[in-house]
């Protein structure tokens, strides 16, 4: 049975290839086509920080993939006094070296393989054997994001993968998450990490580009060496419903990019 454990009793049996972690706060609503997506694209392992409030919904929530979650439940004061950034650090950095490569997801973010890839795991498989970082292989892999609106919904859907169709168009300049090696990271951020010194940073078509600094973590390079049509990897954000429904700016209609089975995408427009 799915148990919830504090960090210092994890134990897990292998170093896994792929595992993410993420910080929920009473998002349980879509948590099972969530699990259900990235298990499908090649996450080996969760690590889920939530609240106690929410801890009873999210067991049964995930029960079906309990061999591969691991749910830290975090005191509802320590959760709301401290920045979903500190719990990631506080929690998920002494787990770091369990598995080779890591990403950090929100509720609101599914992440995919695209092209002649599959599953993300084939392509991490295939950076692991590129030496295109100064003769080694890469520590972080920038992914964009395609953004998507709330399609005129007020309430937040059972299903994100069907009822979300509308989204900014790809000429806009992406924001933007990593998928980094374990073993080389110093800090945890939201959407990139602070590397060790020496790290070396590819795009996700495995072409080498700056390294975030410390200062900055948003990485600087040429947008167009990463445009969202030549994706091997991209990441689908869908905004939270909201009162006035779906936002101008969410022009797209997209109804063939996302595939309920993988998200092997084809449509560029």
């Amino acid at each position: 049975p799915l148990s919830s454990h504090l960090y210092a009793e994890v134990r897990l049996e292998k170093v896994n290839h792929l595992s993410v972690l993420a910080v929920f706060r009473d998002e349980y609503d879509t948590i099972a086509e969530w699990l259900a997506h990235h298990v499908q694209q090649g996450v080996d392992f969760f690590v889920l920080i939530t609240n106690s409030r929410a801890s009873e919904r999210f067991r049964a929530a995930v029960q079906p993939w309990a061999s591969k979650v691991t749910l830290i439940d975090v005191d509802d004061n320590e959760s709301a006094q401290q920045s979903k950034t500190q719990l990631l650090n506080k929690y998920g950095l002494p787990l770091i070296k369990t598995s080779k490569w890591w990403v950090v997801l929100g509720s609101h973010d599914f992440m995919y393989a695209r092209g002649s890839y599959n599953t993300l795991s084939d392509i991490l498989r295939e950076s692991d054997s590129h030496r295109n970082c100064r003769g080694s292989p890469a520590s972080m892999i920038i992914v964009p994001w395609r953004q998507f609106g709330s399609n005129d919904l007020r309430i937040r859907p059972a299903s994100v993968l069907t009822r979300y169709t509308m989204r900014r168009p790809l000429t806009e300049t992406p924001s933007i998450t990593s998928i980094f090696h374990g073993a080389d990271v110093n800090e945890i951020g939201l959407h990139s990490p602070l590397m060790s010194p020496g790290s070396c940073t590819v795009n996700n078509n495995l072409e080498e580009v700056q390294t975030p600094s410390e200062r900055d973590r948003s990485p600087r390079f040429d947008w167009s060496s990463v445009a969202l049509t030549d994706n091997a990897i991209s990441l689908n954000h869908y905004e939270e419903p909201n009162s006035k429904g779906r936002a101008q700016d969410y022009s797209v209609v997209d109804k063939d990019i996302r595939q309920a089975h993988g998200f092997n995408a084809t449509v560029n427009t």
